[in-house]
């Protein structure tokens, strides 16, 4: 079985049905293992450097 790489067109048509829903379950907090773990985790991982400042620069909800 051979897997055709998405083109361009395909992967923006993707993100525009995604992105909107997407963050939309980030920010409601629909998604489970980002409410138990990854949140928690990047907290962590940030705070435990004892930053006087943060900038977040990443990108995403």
């Amino acid at each position: 079985m051979s897997i055709e790489p998405l083109s361009d067109g395909k992967i923006i048509e993707a993100w525009k049905r995604n992105a909107a829903p997407w963050t939309n379950a980030v920010r409601g907090g629909e998604i489970e293992s980002r409410r138990l773990v990854t949140d928690r985790a990047i907290l962590d991982a940030v705070l435990g450097c004892s930053p006087e400042r943060v900038i977040d620069l990443g990108c995403g909800g």
